[in-house]
């Protein structure tokens, strides 16, 4: 049933460091976790209730992950439940449809 709980009154972070850019809506949850791009950092970052860890650094993929990413990217992130893939891609606002 919708409605039945309260109004959320505090904030619990689990990490500080990592983050999104405000309007970025590019976060996915897969099972017990949640991934997101962020740009500022250059990471694609796993969340879980024990924190947050750069995926790049944690599985040495981290110079992948740093080619060529400014603040005109923007991420789009998806998981496949079928193959267990996360999978990313950071597009240009000129090639998102975004530009002018």
């Amino acid at each position: 049933m919708l409605g039945q709980a309260g109004i959320l009154s505090r904030y619990d972070y689990i990490n500080t460091k990592y983050g999104i850019r405000k309007d970025d809506h590019c976060a996915i949850s897969a099972e017990d976790k949640v991934y997101w791009i962020d740009i500022n950092n250059k990471a694609v970052v796993i969340g879980n209730s024990s924190g947050a860890t750069n995926l790049g650094e944690q599985l040495n993929v981290q110079n992948i992950i740093n080619a060529k990413i400014d603040d005109s990217y923007i991420p789009h992130i998806d998981y496949d439940l079928q193959n267990n893939e996360l999978l990313c891609k950071c597009l240009t606002q000129d090639a998102a449809g975004y530009g002018e």
